[in-house]
């Protein structure tokens, strides 16, 4: 019983406790650092880049030496070490030396194993912050889009408000009516569709940082209007030098040539060294010096070796070319999705949205006086908050563009403290 009780005081006290508190990330830049900070992807190239850049470390050290213990006695009966000149207790050292410049190309095999996988966590790393960038933009259209529904929903409130006024007076219609209600509950539908979208990309977003489901949420600022400042050429350029991808590929082909070059190596002979003393007892000790070679007799084998190197080596330049005509044509195709998203965020701002409000206003003067028909106030207002939506999306569309350019080239197009 007293088990019972103390159960349940406990029980109380934790249902008490307030739940833990949701995280929020307000900003693009808190995003962006808790992305690079967390992710679990990112961790892993990390510790991988470490650890080949240990084995890189270790590539040019000769193989380990062989220690041997020899005893040699005539018969089985007794033990002959110090009777027989034959007999006595031995130690020796065997070491294998490659033929030099195999060890040298091991060497460098190794580190650009290591190169490639730092160009591989660099790629993680820029791939990870455009998925950040991406994501925000993403959820400030959601976020944006949700807050000018609701303007629609209130505006057509006032339109039926309006509308029921002007038909208690006997100067509207009751079809108008009707006409505003269905519009107000498809705008509560849209609403609800773009909550439930709302909804997927704040998961998302807690995926990426190794959070729980609803334990983080991204309340997205306005984001800033921002042109881009290079011209493609600029960016082609600028991608063919710093992408990771390229430079990964670039190292892969450096080191298939160095693969070929082992494969050459490998009809060159190694060598074999061994040195060791043999203690015979009232007989003078002996010693022993060996200098062997480790002949490659079959050379059917080492001839097939060397042609597989030479074709991964050709396949690895095609691999880097077909890559560098990939990345060219990726950044032209951001680039002309972001300038069409500028010229669009540009036309929305400075022209389209301040006709459609002017629009609303001398429609709604309008419709009080009985000048303009109802149709015309609804066309108005979807007319008014569809401009606002298309514009938060160019501008997200904008920094989506501007995000796909940075994986590209490695280089911020539209920074963070903007």
């Amino acid at each position: 019983m007293r088990t019972s009780c103390l159960l349940l005081f406990l029980f109380g006290i934790m249902a008490g406790m307030p739940a833990e508190a949701q995280r929020k990330v307000t900003d693009l830049s808190q995003l962006v650092a808790l992305v690079l900070q967390r992710n679990p992807r990112l961790q892993a190239e990390r510790l991988e880049t470490r650890a080949l850049d240990r084995r890189a470390e270790a590539g040019g050290v000769l193989p380990s030496p062989g220690l041997a213990f020899e005893l040699r006695n005539v018969g089985w009966d007794r033990l002959t070490v110090g009777d027989e000149m034959m007999s006595g207790f031995g130690i020796s050292v065997t070491q294998n030396v490659p033929f030099p410049p195999k060890l040298k190309l091991h060497s460098r095999s190794a580190q650009l194993e290591a190169s490639q996988q730092a160009q591989m966590t660099e790629e993680t790393r820029l791939a990870l912050v455009r998925e950040a960038k991406q994501l925000y933009a993403q959820i400030f259209y959601s976020q944006r889009s949700c807050e000018l529904l609701r303007k629609k929903k209130s505006l057509l409130e006032k339109g039926l408000s309006l509308a029921q006024t002007r038909y208690a007076l006997g100067q509207g219609l009751q079809a108008d009516l009707f006409k505003a209600q269905v519009e107000i509950s498809q705008t509560e539908g849209m609403l609800l569709e773009v909550e439930e979208v709302l909804g997927s990309l704040q998961a998302r977003v807690a995926y990426l940082l190794a959070f729980e489901p609803d334990s983080v949420e991204v309340v997205a600022a306005e984001l800033p209007v921002s042109s881009l400042q290079l011209t493609i050429s600029d960016l082609q350029a600028r991608a063919l030098m710093a992408n990771p991808r390229l430079r990964g590929a670039e190292l892969e082909k450096e080191r298939a040539a160095v693969a070929e070059r082992l494969a050459r190596a490998g009809f060159l002979p190694d060598f074999m060294v061994r040195a060791g003393t043999m203690f015979r007892g009232r007989f003078p000790d002996m010693y022993e010096v060996m200098i062997g070679l480790e002949l490659p007799l079959y050379w059917n084998r080492e001839k097939n070796l060397l042609a597989e190197a030479r074709l991964r080596q050709e396949g690895a330049q095609l691999r880097a070319l077909d890559l560098q005509n990939e990345i060219i044509r990726a950044v032209r195709e951001s680039f002309v999705a972001a300038k069409s998203a500028e010229a669009r965020v540009a036309l929305y701002r400075e022209r389209t949205i301040p006709q459609a409000e002017r629009s609303l206003q001398a429609t709604l003067s309008g419709y009080q006086v009985g000048r303009v028909d109802f149709l015309s106030l609804l066309s108005d207002i979807h007319s008014l908050i569809t401009y606002e939506i298309e514009y938060a999306r160019s501008l997200a569309d904008l920094w989506i563009a501007a995000a796909q350019l940075e994986e590209l080239t490695g280089f911020e197009i539209l920074p963070l403290d903007r």
